[in-house]
């Protein structure tokens, strides 16, 4: 007698041919006697088969004997072929489409902090995302100042501001007295002895003129001698 090949085997005793293994089915090797189902992840949607095809990335098959793949839904991916099931998108991504085989990172001034999603958020006022894949946003440290959302960097405070504190969402006029001549200031340097400041957002002291004098730091006018 000959063994029925890979793909094909023999339904009884007695039998003068073999048969296809049908769909959804296959054999591996040879002389068998029945065919086997499809395991999970992969499909049979020919007869004869000496083995079962696996499922393409972005789609999966969950049980035995599947004639087909079936795509992942939004929120979901297989990364590679011959997957029984579809995985959640990670922290820091998100996918708006079926069939994916990865999910996007969240872009600059955007994040995700939870899994299975379809859209990241934006970062608010005050924070940031200077790089993709983000799980949270990260506050404008002292001396700058994030506006609007969706940022991805925080503005540098100019000359004549400030700001002490992070999470700001805009800088501080230097008061009157004081003065910055510097770019990303955490504090206002106070104006010295023989100089005077009388406004807001000075980036310079000036000097009293002749027959005028201050004492002490941070004076708003100089006094007649």
């Amino acid at each position: 007698c000959t063994q029925c090949p890979p793909g094909k085997f023999m339904p009884s005793f007695g039998a003068t041919q073999c048969t296809d293994c049908p769909i959804n089915q296959y054999s591996s090797s040879p002389g068998q006697a029945g065919c086997l189902l499809c395991p999970p992840g992969r499909y049979g949607n020919t007869t004869g088969l000496p083995d079962c095809n696996p499922c393409p990335p972005g789609q999966f098959s969950s049980g035995f004997g599947s004639g087909g793949c079936r795509l992942c839904g939004v929120g979901e991916f297989t990364g590679t072929g011959g997957q029984p099931a579809c995985a959640p998108c990670p922290l820091g991504t998100a996918n708006n489409q079926m069939g994916q085989s990865q999910c996007p990172p969240c872009g600059l001034g955007e994040y995700q902090d939870n899994t299975n999603q379809t859209s990241c958020k934006q970062c608010g006022p005050g924070t940031f995302a200077g790089s993709s894949g983000q799980i949270s946003c990260s506050l404008c440290p002292p001396g700058r100042a994030g506006v609007g959302d969706k940022l991805s960097s925080c503005a540098v405070c100019q000359p004549g501001k400030y700001m002490p504190s992070s999470n700001a969402t805009a800088c501080l006029d230097c008061p009157a007295g004081y003065y910055s001549n510097k770019t990303e200031a955490k504090l206002c340097d106070s104006c010295p002895p023989g100089t005077r400041s009388n406004g807001e957002a000075a980036t310079v002291c000036l000097a009293c003129s002749v027959g005028k004098f201050s004492e002490g730091v941070a004076n708003l006018e100089c006094t007649d001698c």
